[in-house]
């Protein structure tokens, strides 16, 4: 588990490699795929007053859930990864431009996060 506080938009975090107490995932399993793999932070958010508690969206699930990613806990956050050996090779998780953050907002389009071989 990760202190929310350490994080900051661009790290990469590792997701958990199983569910338990606190990461509260989808119901129906939509979540699944994400056990195990190392992703971007978009934002952390924190509500006191949710139910749940503080939490991170992630800049690969943002088309997911509905629409706008998924909601992390910290429960489901194994570790700040800051070991670059660990990072896919064949994933360029920088945005294509300034702007690409902002593609979530409403009215903006969104862009996928492609792998390095269908951009050149």
């Amino acid at each position: 588990m990760v202190d929310l506080s350490d994080l900051r938009p661009g790290m990469k975090i590792k997701i958990v490699d199983h569910w338990g107490p606190g990461c509260y995932p989808s119901w129906d399993g939509r979540m699944d795929h994400w056990l195990g793999k190392i992703v971007t932070v978009l934002g952390v958010d924190e509500y006191p007053d949710d139910v749940f508690g503080p939490s991170v969206h992630i800049v690969e699930d943002r088309a997911e859930g509905l629409g706008n990613g998924w909601c992390w806990f910290p429960a489901a956050i194994d570790c700040i990864v800051q070991d670059e050996e660990l990072l896919p090779k064949d994933h360029d998780f920088s945005p294509a431009a300034d702007t690409d953050f902002l593609s979530i907002l409403p009215g903006r389009p969104t862009k996928q996060i492609q792998k390095k071989e269908e951009r050149t």
